[in-house]
Formats: structure tokens, C-alpha cells, sequence
């Protein structure tokens, strides 16, 4: 490639929801591709009987194990409605939608996979950053 150019690889997990032979989703892969000004974007996926082979099912098994039973409010803190039930702008209910997911997230990171570990040892959270 030449010098100054961009590209992304994405590895889907061959369910129904990231199919690569879908329209939906290769309409979809083409406006990221466009939006993020890109030179290349490849899109791949393990084969249903290679799935041992396959990052994303290898960490999302630990990672949803750890939110079994978890409940996450869907409001701010300090307010009794979520969001979306309030009479507001709609500016103001997606700036307050993203407070909460951000929030939300951030707890989910901190608090239920801050120890967790792929393979016995290595971080989840590392990983999921690809700082390893």
C-alpha cells in the first residue's frame, strides 16, 4: 500500500446479525467504508466449523458469563425517568441517552470485566483495546 493510505479489517462472528453475503449489512459496510474515508475495508468471518478459531466467540463467552444477572439503570443519577419517558427537546434527551451510555458502559468496563481474563491470563479489556 501506499504511504498515507487507510484500511480496517473486521472479523464478524458468522451470526445472522453480521451475515457478509446480507445486502442490509454490505450497504451498511459500504456507508462506514464512504463515511470513514476509507481506501480499503475488508470484512471477514470463520466458518461455522471453525469457530474454535474465532476471537470473538473465544472473549464474548467470559464477558457475557460476567453480566449474567446484571441490570443497567436507564436513567441519570438523581432522576426518576429515563430519558426518552421525559417531555424535553430532542436535542436534549440524545445528549442525556448518550450520558447514560457512556456511564453505563464505563461501569461495565470498571466494575464487571476489570479483572477478567482471556486464556487464564491475558486482560479482556486489553484485548478488546488490542493493547496487547
Amino acid at each position: 500500500m501506499k504511504h498515507g493510505k487507510t484500511a480496517a479489517l473486521l472479523i464478524a462472528d458468522s451470526g445472522p446479525d453480521w451475515n457478509t453475503a446480507s445486502l442490509v449489512n454490505a450497504v451498511l459496510l459500504m456507508r462506514l467504508w464512504r463515511d470513514c474515508n476509507l481506501d480499503m475495508l475488508v470484512i471477514c468471518s470463520y466458518a461455522a466449523r471453525f469457530s474454535a478459531y474465532n476471537h470473538i466467540e473465544h472473549l464474548w463467552s467470559p464477558m457475557s458469563k460476567l453480566l449474567t444477572s446484571v441490570t443497567l439503570p436507564a436513567n441519570i443519577p438523581g432522576e426518576d425517568k429515563a430519558p426518552c419517558q421525559q417531555k424535553l427537546p430532542k436535542e436534549t434527551i440524545k445528549a442525556k441517552e448518550v450520558q447514560v451510555f457512556d456511564r453505563e458502559i464505563s461501569q461495565v468496563c470498571e466494575v464487571h470485566w476489570k479483572d477478567a481474563t482471556f486464556d487464564g491470563s491475558t486482560s479482556i479489556l486489553k484485548c478488546l483495546n488490542n493493547d496487547i
